[in-house]
Parts: structure tokens; C-alpha cells; sequence
């Protein structure tokens, strides 16, 4: 055999350059000319001829989804050869109308060849409902496979997604992830991400991939496998819930069977074709138990394991003077959730709302890390003081017990200030000022005293009624509205609410300056939080509760128009979308970023 592989070789090398065919021709062709939008369609150019300095034209009408796949195929027909080059692009509907695909470009021995043009209708109707038609025209898809050279069988053999999860029963609160893996026995050129899981009833953390390829066994049977995508999962609820699937798309390579010719078999040549083949996991389901029902009043909600820590700056202190007490929770657990603790302290001890720090790891063993509430304190008046301990309780998975960890008790001692006693009077404002009487504050009194007239300018005049007032006004003021502002937060809900859109447009500055630095990442990732945190906020609502379900409800309990709904959910999946699959997504980064701002403003205006 090798023998006869060496004098085709020979005979290959023999064959004058003129045998390679005559007239260069250079066409485009599509799979389809009317599309929906969103809908998915291939473009090829092909050439029979080696060319050069391929230029393709632009694709700025539609959402270009990956290429160009260059494959390339020869054939010797009656002792001539003929050789093929196809560039392939894959694109997909972005808004309605009538488009040109305009001509490409090659150069073949120094001459420049142009393919034809494609025109493309591109309808309203949305990706999903062309899919449907198009499954109703052609319902025997095996048969179509067949023709391409490989049956339906054979590809759900060679290349499928699976969903696995770590765990098959956790408890409620408890984290599960799940990892979505593409296994593969023929070339799979790229992969897109079509519909992300929603995940209804989970608290969700997307993990990163590395998308490093690895090999695993199924029934006996090595593969290719690659981690498409990995989320953390906390269950709000209990009973068997279901993990939804992830629809995907692979472009795969397949060489044709349909040439006998015995020189493809001598050689290795033969002709390839590229197909876009969609791909959807069966779902998975995990068993969730309910927690026992003696739970303890200061059960924090953790499943997992926390410890807790709290230390005081320094147990001294003169009146009026601050101290700082830092409580630090740290373990396993979703650590966001954690509310600041409520501090039992003598009426003479002052005390701010709390400075939350974080420092959080979310990886594939579970969230981990610590959360640092630090409380400045302000004691009034001289003496010991007492500041009992803190607890927190957390659901221990290995025992199935609910246990109780506490910190140590402080002892805060006070001395009397340096100047003497100290007093407070009055309605306490923001900065906490008082009143000091010193008992050093009578001065030398001098014996010689020359008096100089100055007159009465000032003392008396309009300018001197006017400044008093001013000055009478703006202390009113700022009492009342100090006290409205204690008021406000004391009342957690209707404060929260109200701080809602001041904090949304706080947030956004963390996003812009994202943009700014390139972390494309980060900026996603805030966008999307940003979005969450304000209905939480709005609607008092604890984030790990928070998806789209529930804002979709809370909208229609508002009575909110439809399409108040329908954009804040598009800006949500336009920014998931594009942590995984940035090619799948119409929107720049700044459109997102203005659509999220806008519906924002919308819907507080509005609420």
C-alpha cells in the first residue's frame, strides 16, 4: 500500500499545472435568503482556485455570530484535478428589512476576482417561530443529516451537553453547583451560547470557565469534553426542583462521504463541509430538604459553617470621644445575605449605622470568605459600661444542627472629659456636637482697659438681623430634617425605599468607570446587580429572593405597562448573555448602559 501511495504521488506531482481546471470562478451562496430576526444563516464564498488576500465584505446589517471557517476539498474527475476553497460566516437576523450582502474580494496568480451579491430578507418574527416552521417543513431531520454524510444517530454519538450537578440533595440554602460540559468526538470549530438557564427557585453566582479542553469516559467511551458553563446554586424553596437546560450552538466540521474517488481515499483528500447544529441538555433535578423547625431566633439564614469574631479599639475613652467595635463573621456560606447585627447598648453609649466591608471568594468549592461590620460608638457620659455579646446562629450541614457561635463581652470604661465635666443638652444632630461647660473657660481679667469707638456698623443693623436669622432658620432646618432623617431610619422599609434610586445612580459610577478601564467583566456584573439591588430596595425585598419572575410580579402589582418590564429584562439578558457569548449580543456596552439608566428613571418616576 505504501508502495502505491508513492506512485500516485509521483504520478500527482507529473500532472501539468493546466489539469488543475480551467476559468477561475469565485460565487457566494447562502443557506437561507429570508430570515427572522435573531433567526441564524451561513454565508460562503467558494473559489476553485488557490487564492490569496481574501477580503470579505461587511456584515453590518446583521449580528455576526463567528467566521470565517475555511475548508478546503479536491477532486480528480477523468484525469482532471480540481481544487475548492470555501470561506464560511455565520450570522443571524438584527432588524427588519430588505439587506446586500455586497461582493467579495480574492486574488488569484496577481488578478483580483469579486463574488456575486446576496440579498437577505430579514422579517419580524422572532428567531423561535421561524425555527418552528422551518422544524414543521422539514420534519425528517435524519434524512436531511443523512445526505449531509452523517446520520442523526451518529451525531448524537459524536458530539452532545450534558448538565451534572456535585450534589443530588441539599437543603434548602444549602449550595449545589452545576456545570453545563460539551462532549465531542468529531472537530467542533466554536460554540455559542443561545438561551441561558433562568433558574427559578435558585439563588444564582455564575463561576468562570477556562474553557480548557479535558478527556472523560462515558460508557466506556473517551471524549473531548470542555466546560461550556458553571453556575453556583443556593435553593430558596424546598421539594425536587428542576435545573433548566442551556440551549447551544456548535459549528462542526464533517468530511463528506459522498466521493468514491479512490484518490481522496490514497491521499487524505476529500471534501469538508461545516454545519451549525443546535444542541439542548436534558434537564437535571435536585432533591431540596427542609431545614429543622427549632430553628433559633438569631438563625442568619447561613447553610455551611461561620465563625465569629468582635473587638473593641480600646476599652478607655474620654466622654464624647469615639470608639470603634468591629464584628467579623467569616466561614462558608452565602456570606451576602448577612444583615448587620443589632446591638444591645446602655442609653449613655451613641451608635452609627455600621461600615459593611466584604471580602468574598465565589469559586466551584462554594462561597466563602468573611463580612466586617464596624460600629463607631460615642459614649456621653462618664462611667463603666457594659456591651453584651453577640451571636449568630447557622445550619451545620455535617451534624444537621442548627449551632450558635458568640463573641466575648466588653467592658467600655469612661472618664470624665479633659476639660472638666461634661454635659449634653438638646436634640443630638448628625455630627453629634454638645454643649461643653469648662470650668477653665473664665480668662485674665485686665485692670487697664482703653476703649476705642468703633461705632455701631454692624451690632444692630439690618445685616446683623438678617445673619441671625439666617443663621436661627438653618439650624431649624437641620434639626427637623435630622430628625425626619432618624426617623426615616428607623423605619428600615420606607427608608430603603427611598434611598433606592440615589443608590442605583451611585452604583452606575462604579459601572461607567468600569467601561472606562476596559473590564468589560466587572461592568456586566454591576449593571446587573445594579438593576436587582433597586428592586430589592423598592420593594423591600432580600436579593437572594430577587429574578425576574419575581419583578415581572411586583410590576404587575404596580400595574407597570408591559414594556417597562420587557426592557429591564431585555438589559438583564443582554448582560448574562454577553459574560458568556459577547458575539451573541446587539447592544454596545454604552447602549446598555444608557437602557439601564433610562429604565431606571422610568420606573421611579412611576413608582
Amino acid at each position: 500500500m505504501k508502495k502505491l501511495r508513492f506512485v500516485f504521488i509521483l504520478f500527482l506531482l507529473s500532472v501539468p499545472v493546466f489539469l488543475f481546471g480551467g476559468d477561475v470562478n469565485f460565487v457566494a451562496q447562502t443557506s437561507k435568503t429570508k430570515v427572522g430576526i435573531g433567526e441564524q444563516f451561513q454565508i460562503t464564498f467558494t473559489i476553485n482556485a488557490s487564492g490569496s488576500q481574501f477580503k470579505a465584505p461587511s456584515f453590518d446589517d446583521f449580528q455576526f455570530l463567528g467566521g470565517p471557517s475555511q475548508s478546503t476539498s479536491m477532486q480528480i474527475i477523468n484525469g482532471n484535478m480540481s481544487q475548492s476553497v470555501s470561506y464560511t460566516y455565520y450570522l443571524a437576523g438584527k432588524k427588519p428589512g430588505n439587506f446586500v450582502i455586497s461582493s467579495a474580494s480574492i486574488s488569484v496568480s496577481g488578478k483580483k476576482y469579486e463574488s456575486n451579491s446576496i440579498k437577505i430578507e430579514v422579517t419580524k418574527e422572532q428567531a423561535g417561530q421561524n425555527q418552528t416552521q422551518s422544524n414543521n417543513r422539514n420534519p425528517n431531520r435524519s434524512q436531511q443529516n443523512t445526505q449531509q454524510g452523517i446520520s442523526e444517530k451518529e451525531l448524537a454519538d459524536n458530539v452532545f451537553i450534558k448538565a451534572t450537578t456535585n450534589k443530588s440533595s441539599v437543603y434548602q440554602g444549602e449550595q449545589v453547583y452545576v456545570t453545563y460540559k460539551l462532549y465531542r468526538r468529531i472537530d467542533v470549530l466554536q460554540y455559542q451560547i443561545d438561551n441561558l438557564p433562568k433558574y427559578n427557585g435558585f439563588w444564582k453566582e455564575d463561576l468562570k470557565t477556562d474553557n480548557q479542553t479535558y478527556t472523560e469516559s462515558v460508557d466506556g467511551i473517551q471524549y473531548s469534553v470542555t466546560d461550556v458553563k458553571r453556575t453556583l446554586l443556593i435553593p430558596q424553596r424546598t421539594g425536587k426542583l428542576e435545573i433548566d437546560p442551556l440551549d447551544i450552538s456548535v459549528l462542526i466540521r464533517l468530511k463528506s462521504r459522498r466521493s468514491n474517488n479512490f484518490f481522496d481515499d490514497v491521499f487524505g483528500f476529500g471534501s469538508y463541509q461545516n454545519y451549525n447544529l443546535p444542541l439542548k441538555c436534558k434537564p437535571v433535578s435536585v432533591n431540596v430538604k427542609t431545614l429543622p423547625g427549632n430553628a433559633p431566633a438569631n438563625y442568619s439564614g447561613i447553610v455551611g459553617k461561620l465563625n465569629l469574631e468582635a473587638k473593641l479599639s480600646k476599652n478607655k475613652v474620654d466622654a464624647n470621644q469615639s470608639v470603634s467595635l468591629k464584628v467579623n463573621v467569616n466561614g462558608k456560606g452565602n456570606l451576602k445575605i448577612l444583615e448587620p447585627f443589632n446591638l444591645e447598648l446602655p442609653e449613655e453609649i451613641e451608635v452609627y449605622d455600621p461600615k459593611t466591608t466584604e471580602n468574598i471568594n465565589i469559586s466551584a468549592s462554594g462561597i466563602s470568605g468573611n463580612k466586617v461590620f464596624e460600629y463607631l460608638l460615642i459614649p456621653r457620659s462618664e462611667g463603666k459600661f457594659n456591651i453584651e455579646p453577640l451571636s449568630i446562629s447557622y445550619f451545620d450541614i455535617e451534624s444537621g444542627t442548627y449551632k450558635t457561635v458568640t463573641t466575648e463581652s466588653f467592658e467600655l470604661n469612661v472618664a470624665p472629659g479633659k476639660g472638666g465635666p461634661t454635659i449634653t443638652t438638646g436634640p443630638q444632630i448628625s455630627k453629634k456636637e454638645d454643649l461643653k461647660i469648662k470650668s477653665n473657660d473664665i480668662a485674665f481679667i485686665k485692670t487697664e482697659t482703653k476703649f476705642k469707638d468703633t461705632g455701631n456698623f454692624l451690632f444692630g443693623s439690618f445685616l446683623h438681623v438678617l445673619a441671625c436669622l439666617i443663621m436661627i432658620s438653618g439650624s431649624g432646618a437641620l434639626y427637623f430634617y435630622q430628625k425626619r432623617l432618624s426617623v426615616l431610619k428607623s423605619d428600615v422599609k420606607n427608608y430603603r425605599r427611598s434611598q433606592a434610586h440615589k443608590n442605583a445612580i451611585q452604583n452606575f459610577k462604579t459601572a461607567k468607570e468600569a467601561l472606562k478601564e476596559g473590564k468589560s467583566d466587572l461592568f456586566y456584573q454591576n449593571i446587573t446587580s445594579t438593576l436587582y439591588n433597586y428592586i430589592g430596595d423598592k420593594f423591600n425585598t432580600g436579593l437572594a429572593q430577587i429574578n425576574l419572575d419575581l419583578v415581572k410580579e411586583k410590576f404587575n402589582e404596580k400595574k407597570l405597562p408591559d414594556t417597562e418590564y420587557l426592557n429591564y429584562k431585555k438589559i438583564i439578558e443582554s448582560c448574562e448573555i454577553a459574560r458568556f457569548a459577547p458575539s451573541a449580543v446587539s447592544l454596545s456596552k454604552e447602549e446598555i448602559l444608557i437602557a439601564a439608566e433610562s429604565i431606571i428613571n422610568q420606573i421611579d418616576e412611576k413608582l
